[in-house]
Formats: structure tokens, sequence, C-alpha cells
């Protein structure tokens, strides 16, 4: 689907190349600005609706419902346990990518494409939720940390060696 502007500019020029005269603006090019909001609609409702036959596609596939509901996700010192239904999965901090917070919702990393997505509205308080997002945060850094101070102590060691 071409843009609008090419549309409008299209029928512009189509409309000034057959009218030797000014063109009446009110008749003719006033109507044609209508494609910029009509298009914005068409792309919105095509757009909506294909994300939303991909979804139910998705979610036809059986490994892939779980993903949704209920998840008891605990933090430790060591990293993070996710409790769904019977299924336990553990990570330590050393293999969550990040984790990145703003106002609503807490972000934790387990790969490139995949996060735990923690909504503030899970928690009885909001001081509760950042004390909670806040431990993450802390945490993963400090691995981090200890990952990259490690690494950089063995490579002034292999330095030292050669």
């Amino acid at each position: 689907m071409l843009p609008p502007i090419v549309i409008i500019a299209g029928l512009f020029g189509l409309i000034a190349s057959r009218f030797p005269v000014p063109v009446p603006v009110a008749n003719t090019l006033l109507p044609l600005l209508l494609v910029v909001p009509l298009y914005l609609l068409l792309l919105y409702r095509l757009t909506k609706r294909r994300l939303a036959r991909q979804l139910d596609l998705w979610l036809k596939i059986p490994e892939n419902q779980k993903v949704l509901g209920d998840h008891l996700i605990t933090l430790t010192e060591d990293g993070l346990t996710v409790l769904v239904g019977s299924e336990q999965q553990i990570w330590r901090w050393e293999q969550i990518l990040r984790v990145i917070a703003n106002n609503n919702y807490g972000y934790i990393y387990t790969g490139p494409n995949q996060a735990l997505i923690i909504p503030q509205r899970c928690f009885p308080d909001d001081s509760a939720f950042h004390t909670y997002v806040k431990f993450a945060v802390i945490h993963h850094w400090n691995k981090q940390r200890a990952a990259a101070a490690l690494a950089s102590a063995t490579d002034a060691e292999a330095s030292k060696g050669h």
C-alpha cells in the first residue's frame, strides 16, 4: 500500500496537469485531504486484524499457552525461580540478560526476545513493587559487575603470561 503522501502528490499532479486554469481548492483539493485519515484508519484496522489472527494462531500451539496466566516469580540472592502450574524454571542472575524497570512494569530478560513482564498491579502497593524490582535490578547489576571484574582480571593475567 502506498503512503498517503504519494497518493496525494499523484492526485495533485494529475489535477494540475488536467486543468489549465487555477484549480478550485474547496471542490477539488480539500476532499483529497481525507486520504490521510482514511489511510491511517484503514492501516490501523488491517494491522490490528492481522496481529489478532497471528496471536490466535500462536496461542493454538499448546506449548505457547503456558506463557499466559499466573506465574509465581521468586527472587533470591542466586537468581530467580518461575513457577507456572507444576512446572518450575530456574535462572541464575548470570543467565539474565538485563533487568529494566519503568513506572508500572518490571522486565526481566531471560533471552534476547523473551522477558518476564511483572506488572505493578500484582503487588499490594507501590512500595512492594518498587522493592521487588529494585532487588532484581541490584542483584543483576552486582552479578554483571562481578563477571566483568573476573573477565578483566583473567585478561590481565593472560597478558602478563605472554
